[in-house]
């Protein structure tokens, strides 16, 4: 077993906390316990990147909760009791962090087990600018599992206590791995990690990166149970792949009481309506061959020529890039990428996440929502410098968005045409609603 090792690195902060935090730490394939999986017609072919879904939810049968419910009177907590059961799966192409939440019924007449409705209590959530966190330049926040603190002036901590924990992974090779990055603000960078366990480094992308970055966030805090239908951990769900056809699915289970029935009261008027909001991680991965040209004007025999790409059926993913733009000069590679939400749902900011829970004390702004983020975009070892700049928000409009990237030619003494991938990944958050409806009637 490796002991503890310290590293010097020179290098800027943001590249720094995507080294650190996401090649060290990200080894999210070789973590299973998966209890549920099924095939699909995407693991048949072997085309994981395609569709509009992410996490789809529904519930698990016809009476969970029935159409008709009885209040007895008199009657002890399991007569009155009933349950709120709802199947979540990943059919989507990236690995996923989501909660679910139950709200719309009256809590003075339904109580539930998980849920803790307070009464005029102010409770903090928390949120931090990506941009701001990533450039050294928040001031300070204690999440579930991660200590922030740092300043404008360079220096900075990162800590975490224990990386199974965050995950929920606590029988895991992640339990007891620690992490602390630190700066003195002169340029140097202190890295700390106990290394029990080989870290594959090359692998972050499909949303594991994402997971890491903002394992700090808890989207249970606010009456929430994750996708593995607890109260606290992360509650990640695998995407459909080669290692887990079809993706990983589970059931959450809220426990409800018909607690108090109003005096007079026969049967509820109108039903009631359990409302069940689904917040979710979620990224978008595409890989699209595109031609490099280092001579565009030049005639003659060439492998390629830029043309514009287009996504059909989409990646994936709710929030799809639907087309990319190419154009090229002797230098440079301009590419113009077409964005949209396909999905159905709400894009909502990474560092707001908490406030998807409809029992968020505050209101959501245009601030929260509508906004995606440039992961990773390279072609082979160099990132494209993007406009909005990776980790800056892109903001969707009646949602649709573009960004632009550029590649600078690293053999442009060739001549000679080339195709090569090109790696596009972005992140959001998103959120999906559904419904049910119920009639309660009292029994004497």
């Amino acid at each position: 077993m490796k002991s503890t090792q310290e590293t010097i690195v020179r290098m800027n902060t943001k590249k720094l906390f995507l080294i650190s935090l996401l090649a060290i730490m990200l080894v999210l394939t070789s973590c299973s316990g998966i209890p549920f999986s099924r095939t699909s017609s995407k693991s048949q072919t072997g085309n994981y990147y395609q569709g509009t879904d992410g996490v789809i939810m529904r519930f698990s049968d016809a009476t969970t909760p029935p159409s008709r419910m009885y209040y007895y009177e008199g009657g002890s907590i399991d007569d009155n009791a009933f349950q709120v059961m709802v199947d979540v799966h990943n059919i989507g192409a990236s690995w996923t962090k989501g909660a679910l939440y139950v709200s719309g019924y009256d809590p003075y007449m339904i109580n539930f087990d998980e849920i803790d409705i307070q009464k005029g209590s102010a409770w903090s959530d928390c949120t931090f600018d990506i941009s701001s966190f990533l450039n050294g330049g928040f001031a300070s926040a204690n999440c579930a599992g991660v200590s922030l603190s740092g300043g404008t002036d360079g220096r900075f901590e990162i800590s975490t206590r224990d990386l199974g924990h965050i995950f929920g992974w606590d029988d895991s090779i992640l339990s007891g791995l620690g992490l602390t990055v630190s700066s003195t603000g002169s340029g140097s960078y202190s890295v700390n990690a106990n290394l029990d366990s080989l870290i594959d480094a090359d692998v972050y992308n499909l949303g594991r990166g994402l997971i890491i970055a903002m394992s700090g966030l808890s989207l249970t805090q606010y009456n929430g149970l994750n996708y593995n239908g607890l109260q606290t951990g992360a509650g990640i769900l695998a995407p459909d792949g080669p290692d887990f056809p079809g993706g990983e699915m589970n059931t959450v289970v809220f426990n409800g009481e018909v607690d108090n029935w109003p005096q007079g009261l026969d049967q509820t008027d109108k039903p009631i309506t359990f409302l069940v909001t689904n917040c979710f991680l979620y990224t978008t991965y595409a890989t699209p061959q595109v031609c490099i040209d280092p001579a565009p004007y030049d005639q003659g025999v060439k492998v390629c020529t830029p043309r514009p790409t287009t996504f059909n059926g989409g990646n994936g993913a709710p929030v799809a890039i639907t087309s990319i733009e190419q154009e090229n000069t002797r230098t440079k590679v301009l590419f113009e990428i077409n964005i949209q939400n396909v999905g159905g749902g709400t894009v909502m900011d990474l560092g707001s996440m908490e406030r998807c829970s409809p029992y968020y004390p505050g209101r959501l702004t245009t601030q929260d929502l509508n906004n995606v983020y440039i992961i990773d975009a390279r072609i082979g070892g160099q990132h494209l410098d993007c406009t909005p700049d990776r980790w800056d928000p892109i903001k969707l409009v009646n949602g649709q968005a573009t960004a632009r990237c550029e590649y600078n030619m690293e053999y442009a003494t060739a001549k000679s045409a080339y195709e090569t991938p090109l790696i596009i990944e972005l992140g959001y958050g998103y959120s999906t609603t559904m419904k049910r409806s119920t009639t309660i009637k009292r029994v004497i």
